[in-house]
């Protein structure tokens, strides 16, 4: 049988070839002709199939348009072999521009002395006087830092072992680059047998000498791509918007062979220029700015003479979007229409009766006891009473299981609590039609016209608002707390209460896609428990949600977010800007209650004083003069550390277990949800063969446990009763891995037997819709540890097919012919056979585990697909079908991260205070606060990916103050006395140095001897273990901040001067850096600690467990030291302040008090009672 081969398809910017061919012959002279030193080549090859091989991004793969902001659009052809990929492109051709914090590469024709590479560049702190490589803005002339192998962005796994069945690099530390030697016999030469990852490719481990070391970490390259000689470059800062910048290659970077007088031979132009001749006044552009820049580059002569090759490019929009849709808001600018149809109003939802209809209470319930505690006058607010107190506490444990002190401490933080009240506020829709679920959509702004597809949507909320006090009175300022991913807005309440105590109000919003979904039996439960309290309605208003149906099954429980992160980037970036913007409308809604504007909050018929929500006659939050913070955990931290760059009246925000670089944390994280729903679609779907007998269903006891026979055997289920395999025992199951929504789930194909799939068998699968063939080998396999990679230790196979759902499929399985290794000639994408090889077996059609169906009798079901058994075989879900560890999943991520540059935090981080905030008429407003936390070893959002986010908006110098870069980046230089501080180091040399960026457990950099669990065991109902596993000890994280100083029993490794990064949060010169640092400084000198004297800014890497942990829990009395009380204290006290106060810096002899679980104990801090 065969196949239809792989269509030639330009890459996704093969349509620039024929209109760029004809500029490189006709184009004049250039800048400066071109040295050619017989080194490696910079490859500028349009027609390499099957893409291009130029440098990327390069302004020479746009077209111009005068519609767009920046006069041009990226060029990218339109075809494609799959639908997601087709649809990637067309939406790519619509980008005004390339990224802002994307990487570079430039591809060499042979290897560049990579080890020099390193020395020059990697440890040094960003000088730049000895550089290989220079990122120029062409409008200041001043060069970007760069990370060349400095491990600012670590690849590292915490999970090696979670990328589906029989992965040929199970087992390894990283999903971008190689690190198996293949040439087993060394002879330079792809022999049969020795591709083992089956991509065409003799692979060789990216380490240097290409050798692998035994934890394939340590010395990874990635800043260089062996296997296609290709040069990375990351920059440190986002890039200025609608900008040009020129990447320089200067004679520093050269090859590995030397010339006659021995000297190395530097990299050279493909051109008979510099550059390409397309970019000439570009490039005369930049010889003018170096000229002026000199100091920068370290050459006695003229900069430009040293320069082997430069290209440019322009950066697309990226803040701008947002700061238009927020002026927009207020009524201003091209889409000021959103401020003039959507009026900045809140209305609430009934809490309070007996019944959840608003009329239809009977007469006299509010006679009832306890109705008559919530009172009749205030419907729409819960009074926080005992009794609802204790409604809560039931609520907590028969709905959500929590139970014991922790719950109890939530509870009892509620007396600061005056009443809870939830609403809603309208606002747009800006991907269009709400009702429309595909992942395509995305948001389209004419910025010509102001014309933006929407409909309407509504954002629901809580509303905690806190009880008087004499420190604290209405109007209260509010915080947001923003929830995790797939999570919702009552995550709010667990930390609530405690921030209340600091006289703070907390709104806690569903973010798009996201709410509150009970089961039939959670509802009921819920109702009974709010019922005899005289809460009804509050059920109803709680789970007031805005999960829609994904999957069109009719049902919404357990789809709360899956469509937020995914591998449709473009509809990821945009779920992120729409969260972001309807903050920005909440705030305004808030700003709004002023003490004069009446509207129908209550729904009533009858206007009501904004924001006099229990009727005392008085605004209890918000008002136009008022502080508004943000802040929340995971996907919470993310959104709030954008919106609080984006909207002016934000006064501070502190993003918890949040970060930036969105690209970087979809390839390092484990987290549940993102793996599936980002990393599989990228290398699926899958065919796989795995033991039928692992997928049999088993005969069940009434607690759901397996049952066994005598002999100690677990109990099939009859044959017609299994579910998930068709096949008897010893046959080999077929099935596809693919993505359901943001879950991974296996559909069996087809039953083989052994003898047709037998070890050393090739596999082929054909795409015949899509032209395109992969292949694989039927085998045991070993990791690089020596296990097999198989989990059932038998031969198995696994392909990857780039597919759109109903493309056509076959799968064949061919055994070699006599004598030899392998039936396939070469693996890849082509997949070639010898001719007159005919198949062993061919499976193109259904005729594995199925189901009753509603169109046929048996079928197999995906989502709303029904798919009859005996039809053809199709794909059921889309994907790219790329392998990891390979040089095509890397491209991937380059263009994935241009794509959510515009919704990235590292965007906006630079907009707190180191550049000018305005507001809608764009008058300048103050610098905003900001107090970023990780948590160690967190790899949920992994840790450095806060640790970037953080870094950009100034919380972690990187650069010394002798650096010929501290004028013109004085926001990242630490000042000598900082320095001083941490023996000569930079902050982030620090975190470097002691592998908190890293932040990988099982690589056992700190190991805490007898570490003892921080379990508080003397307290009633506290049940975790108080040992650890040896193994939990050796594999300890290190603790660069030391909050608890000593009083954590885990005894981590830790600095003698802790971190505690917090300086002023205001534009730093060069020469008031000390002053800048003051707080930091202040708090070292042992004399009392800072006085509160300004706004703040700061990070805290916050240790939490030894093996790292993703963000922190509410306070809890089980903990010794009770990191959750701490850091909800320190946020509390954070805004309560203002943002002028870090409890480490002003009292950094006394700060621990915020620890006590207990506010009202004697040892609690005087300012948490």
């Amino acid at each position: 049988m065969s196949f239809l081969r792989a269509a030639v398809i330009g890459g996704v910017l093969a349509s620039v070839a024929t209109a760029q061919g004809c500029a490189i012959d006709e184009a004049p002279g250039g800048v400066r002709r071109s040295v050619k030193t017989g080194g490696p080549t910079v490859v500028f090859d349009f027609a390499h199939k099957p893409l291009p091989e130029i440098p990327l991004p390069i302004d020479v793969a746009t077209f111009p348009d005068p519609t767009s902001r920046t006069g041009r659009r990226i060029n990218a052809s339109l075809i494609a072999p799959t639908n997601i990929e087709r649809n990637a492109r067309a939406k790519f051709s619509e980008v005004e521009g390339w990224g802002t914090f994307s990487p570079i590469s430039i591809p060499f024709s042979r290897p560049i002395d990579v080890e020099d590479v390193k020395a020059r560049h990697a440890d040094d702190d960003f000088k730049f006087e000895d550089d290989v490589v220079y990122l120029v803005n062409l409008k200041t002339g001043v060069p970007v830092p760069l990370d060349l192998g400095g491990g600012n962005f670590p690849v590292t796994l915490r999970e090696l072992y979670r990328y589906w069945p029989n992965d040929p690099r199970k087992g390894e530390a990283n999903l971008l680059f190689e690190t198996i030697d293949e040439d087993k016999n060394g002879n330079g030469r792809l022999d049969p047998g020795e591709d083992t990852d089956f991509d065409g490719v003799l692979d060789k481990p990216n380490f240097p000498g290409k050798v692998r070391p035994k934890n394939g970490v340590d010395g990874l390259y990635t800043f260089w791509e062996s296997e296609t000689n290709t040069f990375l470059l990351r920059p440190m800062i986002p890039l200025d918007e609608m900008t040009e910048y020129a990447v320089v290659v200067t004679d520093r970077l050269h090859g590995l062979e030397r010339d006659a007088e021995g000297n190395y031979k530097a990299v050279q132009s493909p051109f008979d220029y510099v550059h390409h001749p397309a970019q000439r006044a570009a490039v005369q552009r930049l010889a003018d700015v170096m000229s002026q820049k000199k100091e920068y580059y370290g050459f006695a002569d003229g900069p430009l003479e040293h320069v082997q090759f430069v290209f440019t490019f322009t950066t697309q929009p990226t803040v701008s979007d947002m700061f238009a849709l927020r002026d927009g808001a207020y009524g201003k600018g091209k889409f000021g229409w959103i401020g003039r149809e959507y009026k900045p109003e809140i209305k609430l939802l009934k809490a309070v009766g007996k019944v959840e209809a608003e009329d239809d209470d009977p007469a006299g319930w509010e006679t009832t006891p306890a109705c008559a505690d919530q009172g009749s006058k205030t419907r729409f607010v819960t009074k926080v009473t005992p009794s609802f107190k204790n409604t809560l506490k039931e609520l907590m444990g028969e709905v959500f299981g929590l139970k014991g002190p922790q719950a109890d401490r939530m509870v009892e933080s509620f007396d600061n609590i005056a009443y809870i009240a939830i609403g809603t506020v309208k606002v747009p829709w800006l991907l269009g039609d709400i009702y429309d679920v595909s992942p395509e959509a995305i948001i389209r702004m004419n910025h010509e016209t102001g014309e933006i597809p929407h409909s309407d949507s509504e954002v629901s909320f809580f509303l905690a608002v806190p009880k008087p006090n004499a420190f604290h009175k209405a109007p209260y300022p509010v915080t947001f707390y923003g929830h995790g991913y797939t999570g919702n807005m009552t995550e709010g309440f667990f930390f609530a209460g405690e921030v209340a105590r600091h006289g703070v109000a907390t709104i806690g919003m569903n973010a798009p896609g996201h709410g509150l979904e009970l089961s039939e039996g959670e509802s009921t439960l819920a109702r009974a428990v709010l019922a005899g309290a005289c809460l009804q309605p509050f059920q109803k208003a709680l789970t007031t949600s805005r999960v829609r149906d994904l999957n069109g099954d009719g049902e919404l429980k357990g789809e709360s977010g899956r469509d937020y992160w995914t591998s449709y980037m473009f509809h990821t970036r945009d779920m992120v800007r729409q969260a972001a913007f309807e903050e920005v409308m909440v705030v305004r809604a808030l700003r709004a209650l002023d003490g004069s504007t009446r509207y129908d909050f209550d729904g009533d018929g009858a206007p009501d004083l904004a924001g006099d929500f229990d009727r005392d006659g008085a605004v209890d939050v918000g008002g136009p003069s008022n502080k508004y913070y943000a802040w929340g955990g995971s996907l919470g931290g993310i959104l709030s550390s954008m919106a609080g760059a984006v909207d002016p009246y934000i006064s501070a925000t502190a993003p918890m277990a949040g970060g930036g670089a969105l690209t970087d944390i979809g390839l390092r994280s484990f987290q549940g949800g993102v793996v599936e729903a980002v990393d599989l679609r990228w290398m699926g779907p899958l065919v796989i063969s795995v033991p039928a007998e692992s997928r049999v269903d088993y005969q069940r006891d009434a607690d759901g446990k397996i049952v066994y026979d005598d002999a100690g055997k677990p109990i099939p289920l009859p044959k017609e009763e299994q579910t998930r395999t068709a096949c008897d025992a010893g046959q080999m199951s077929i099935r596809w891995v693919v993505v359901d929504l943001n879950d991974d789930r296996e559909l069996e194909i087809a039953c083989a037997d052994r003898k047709d799939f037998d070890e050393g068998f090739d596999v082929v699968v054909g795409n015949m819709t899509a032209g395109e063939v992969r292949c694989g080998r039927v085998t045991v396999g070993k990791t690089s540890q020596g296990a097999p990679i198989a989990d059932s230790g038998q031969p198995e196979f696994r392909v990857a097919i780039p597919a759109s759902a109903g493309d056509e499929i076959v799968i064949a399985s061919y055994k070699p012919p006599p004598g030899k290794t392998q039936a396939v000639l070469k693996y890849g994408k082509e997949c070639t056979l010898p001719d007159g090889l005919t198949p062993v077996k061919v499976i193109d059609k259904w005729s594995g585990a199925s189901a009753k169906c509603k169109s046929v009798d048996r079928c197999v079901k995906f989502q709303t697909a029904e798919l009859p058994l005996g039809s053809k075989l199709v794909a059921v879900s889309e994907g790219f079908g790329l392998k990891r560890q390979t040089p095509d999943l890397r491209r991937l991520m380059q263009l994935a991260q241009i794509i959510v540059d515009p919704a990235d935090p590292v965007t906006y981080a630079p907009y707190y205070y180191s550049k000018p905030r305005r507001d809608e008429n764009g008058n300048p407003v103050p610098p905003a606060g900001i107090y970023t936390i990780n948590t160690i070893g967190d790899m949920n959002v992994p840790v450095n990916t806060g640790i970037a986010a953080a870094r950009i908006h100034g919380a972690i110098p990187f650069l010394e103050p002798d650096n010929v870069a501290a004028k013109d980046y004085p926001e990242y230089v630490a000042p000598k006395a900082l320095l001083d501080l941490f023996g000569g180091d930079t902050p982030n040399r620090v975190l470097l140095q002691n592998h908190v960026i890293e932040g990988i457990r099982w690589l056992s950099r700190h190991p805490a001897p007898g570490c003892v669990p921080n379990v508080n065991g003397s307290v009633a109902g506290c049940t975790e273990k108080t040992t650890y596993d040896p193994r939990v000890c050796q594999d300890a994280l290190f603790d660069p901040d030391y909050l608890d100083e000593g009083l954590n029993p885990v005894k981590a490794q830790h600095p003698a001067t802790p971190l505690r990064l917090v300086r002023l949060a205001k534009a730093a010169t060069a020469s008031d850096l000390e002053a800048i640092w003051g707080p930091r400084l202040k708090a070292a000198t042992g004399a009392g600690g800072w006085t509160q004297n300004g706004t703040l800014a700061g990070v805290v890497n916050a240790f939490i467990v030894p093996e790292g942990v993703h963000g922190f829990d509410p306070p809890d009395p089980c903990k010794v030291w009770d990191t959750g009380m701490y850091l909800t204290n320190v946020v509390g006290r954070f805004f309560g302040s203002g943002a002028a106060d870090v409890p480490y810096i002003t009292n950094p002899s006394g700060h621990r008090c915020a620890a006590v679980t207990d506010p009202k104990s004697t040892e609690a801090c005087v300012w948490t009672k």
